[in-house]
C-alpha cells in the first residue's frame, strides 16, 4: 500500500489506471480508482492518491508543461481536477505504451515524438471520456467479478476456454462482458498479469528463463520467450541484462 499527498503539481499531469484498485482524492472530490479511470491535475490542484486495498495498481502518467497543451485540456473534456472514465481503454493504453517505446529510442527524435503522441492521447481522451463515479451496472458487477477471479489465478489458468469452465460462462459471453467495459480481453489480461510476474520473478535473480516459463503455464519457454518479448519488446534475456546493468550502475 501506498499514499501520495500534493497539493500541486509544477506542470500538467493525466494518469491512466490500467488495473487494479485505489483510491482518489481530487479537489476535494474523492473516486474510486480502477481499470480506465483516468484523471489530470495540474498546478494548485490539490490531490491524493492511495492504495488501501492490497490490489497494487498499474498505472501510466505523463507530465508536461506548454501553452498547447493547456488549450487542448481546456478544449477537450479531460481536465485539471476532473477524474473521467476512458470507454476505450485499449487504444489508450496503446497510446500510452507507444509514448513510452517512443521516448527511449533515438534521443534526436524522440522529444518530438513524444510530444505527437501526448497530442493524441489528449484528442483521443477528448472523444472517449465518460464522468468516473457513475453507478455501477450487472454487467460492470460481473466484469469486475470475473476480472478478479483471473487476478487471483493468474499462474494457473492457460487459456480463454480453461478461463470460461472455471466461470461457468461461454467463452463469447466472457470476451464480450470484458469488451463492454473498455478491457482487453480476458486472454490478453491474463497474458498481462503473466507477463508482468514473469518480469518479477526474473528480476528476483532465483529463477532461468525456463523455470519462469513452467511457472507460469508455459510448457514451450520458447513460446514463452516469443510472449514476453511481445509485451515488452525484448526478449527475457535482454529483459535481465539491463537489469542488472541498472542495478549495478552501469
Amino acid at each position: 500500500g501506498y499514499r501520495v499527498e500534493r497539493n500541486g503539481f509544477p506542470c500538467f499531469g493525466i494518469e491512466l489506471v490500467a488495473d487494479g484498485t485505489g483510491k482518489l482524492k481530487l479537489d476535494g472530490h474523492s473516486y474510486p480508482l480502477h481499470a480506465g479511470v483516468v484523471f489530470c491535475y495540474g498546478p494548485r490542484v490539490s490531490h491524493s492518491i492511495s492504495n488501501p486495498s492490497g490490489r497494487p495498481m498499474t498505472k501510466y502518467f505523463v507530465d508536461f508543461f506548454g501553452t498547447e497543451a493547456a488549450d487542448l485540456l481546456r478544449a477537450g473534456k479531460l481536465q485539471p481536477g476532473q477524474a473521467m472514465q476512458a470507454n476505450d481503454l485499449e487504444t489508450i493504453r496503446f497510446l500510452f505504451e507507444q509514448l513510452i517505446t517512443e521516448g527511449a529510442k533515438d534521443p534526436k527524435h524522440a522529444a518530438a515524438l513524444c510530444a505527437a503522441y501526448l497530442r493524441v492521447i489528449l484528442l483521443k481522451l477528448s472523444e472517449c471520456v465518460t464522468p468516473s463515479g457513475r453507478k455501477a451496472t450487472p454487467v460492470d458487477s460481473r466484469f469486475h467479478a470475473w476480472r478478479d477471479f483471473i487476478d487471483a489465478n493468474f499462474e494457473s489458468l492457460r487459456d480463454l476456454e480453461e478461463i470460461a469452465k472455471e466461470l461457468n460462462v461461454r467463452p463469447a459471453q466472457l470476451c464480450r462482458v470484458f469488451q463492454q467495459n473498455g478491457s482487453p480481453g480476458p486472454f490478453r489480461h491474463l497474458t498481462r498479469r503473466k507477463m508482468t510476474r514473469a518480469a518479477e520473478l526474473l528480476a528476483s535473480g532465483r529463477h532461468q528463463v525456463k523455470e519462469v516459463a513452467g511457472l507460469l503455464g508455459y510448457d514451450d519457454p520458447y513460446h514463452f520467450s516469443r510472449l514476453f518479448k511481445n509485451h515488452f519488446g525484448q526478449s527475457p534475456s535482454h529483459f535481465l541484462q539491463g537489469f542488472w546493468r541498472t542495478a549495478n550502475g552501469a
